[in-house]
């Protein structure tokens, strides 16, 4: 018999050992002790098998921006199995009972890095952001603004990078608001060994920060987060000369315009899917969400379908007055058509994948994923903000 639950202090070790051996990482005692010490107990979940710790999963407590809406979410980390237990349903278990949690906390959403994307969308996860990874020398950093800024090197102090960074991530849906606990046990421990540097203006401000790893054949950009264009170009000079004849890696937003204003752009671009969300909790994701609204009354109705989560399956009904959301009435089937102005039907995760600014109404219509008529597709165009999905970090 299968058990589902969190597990105790005494049972993390165990864990630890056991994730490694899924991901074929060898990790030392002073690294499992390092890992012991940042570790909640509470976050893990497992599924014991005959009080054997048979698959984990760590269930992390995130505050999300939403279209600069600030949202609790679940993060879902280091999903792993003991090799001979795979495909025995162990993390489908934990999955479900880790999302059950969830909703009767009223958390709106959870968020992963999937190692398998058609895996999780089995459970409703659905893509919601991109990142596009370049690849390119120290010759093509050369474009530079006149500057009265200089840049120094810096130790890694989570007081000088988060106003730089939540500047930048408040603009993103899906970056994650950080606070000292982030920093220090995930970022500085991430990313442990790396350079950090600062670029200060004429009158001392730090605007931009850059995190980043020189190895054997690449320099790796961890973080580049600035408030403006003469800190970005300052500091991607400064990290054209640290690569010296080693390529430069780096991530950013498929937004980023990087490749427009470099004198020659045909180096490697490749923008691949990055990140899964999941609305958890409908109503108390809904009750949130910044929609743009008309000065009219409307009703708009939404026909979720979740095949997992029962209690978030069901017809909502949103009632828009004052250029605000009113009320969300909450039912089981759907009312007749003939009484409703605005309809649409989807799973819960192409809801997760549209509100989160992924893809647009329009184009889930297109594709088949989204079943409502033109006028409704045209009101759910203007009242979705355009933003665009972006997460810089790892879990």
């Amino acid at each position: 018999m299968d058990m589902v639950r969190q597990l105790r202090p005494g049972e993390i070790e165990d864990s630890l050992l056991l994730a490694a051996e899924a991901f074929g990482v060898h990790l030392s005692p002073q690294m499992i002790q390092a890992r012991l010490q940042r570790i909640e107990p509470a976050t893990i979940w497992g599924c014991l098998r005959d009080n054997k710790l048979i698959s984990r999963m760590a269930l992390l407590s995130l505050d999300v921006f939403v279209h600069g809406k600030i949202y609790k979410a679940g993060g879902f980390a280091v999903v792993a199995t003991r090799p001979e237990f795979q495909r025995q349903g162990a993390v489908s278990k934990i999955l479900r009972e880790a999302l059950y949690e969830l909703y009767r906390r009223e958390v709106p959403l959870s968020l992963l890095a999937p190692t398998a994307f058609s895996f999780y969308r089995q459970f409703g996860w659905e893509t919601v952001c991109d990142r596009i990874t370049f690849t390119l020398n120290n010759v093509e950093l050369t474009n530079r603004l006149p500057s009265k800024g200089h840049i120094r090197l810096v130790d890694p102090d989570w007081r000088l990078l988060q106003p730089i960074y939540e500047q930048m991530a408040v603009k993103y849906t899906c970056s994650l608001q950080r606070n000292e606990d982030w920093w220090m046990k995930h970022i500085f421990f991430r990313t442990e060994g790396s350079s950090w540097a600062v670029y200060c203006n004429q009158n001392y401000e730090i605007v931009g920060y850059v995190c980043y790893s020189p190895m054997h054949d690449k320099l790796q950009v961890n973080e580049l987060f600035c408030c403006n264009e003469e800190a970005r170009q300052e500091l991607l000079t400064f990290i054209g000369q640290q690569a010296a004849t080693r390529s430069i890696v780096l991530h950013t937003p498929i937004d980023d315009d990087l490749s427009f204003l470099l004198r020659e752009p045909a180096f490697s671009q490749t923008q691949s899917p990055y990140f899964m969300g999941r609305i958890v909790h409908t109503s108390a994701f809904l009750q949130k969400y910044p929609f743009w609204a008309p000065d009219q009354q409307i009703t708009l109705t939404l026909d979720v379908h979740d095949s997992l989560l029962d209690l978030n399956h069901g017809v909502y009904t949103l009632h828009f007055e004052s250029n605000r959301l009113q009320t969300i009435h909450r039912e089981r089937f759907p009312m007749t058509l003939d009484r409703i102005q605005y309809y649409a039907c989807c799973d819960i995760g192409t809801l997760t994948s549209m509100l989160m600014g992924y893809k647009r109404p329009a184009a889930l219509q297109r594709i088949g994923r989204l079943q409502a008529d033109y006028a409704t597709i045209s009101i759910l165009e203007k009242m979705i903000p355009l933003t665009t999905p972006w997460i810089a970090d790892y879990f």
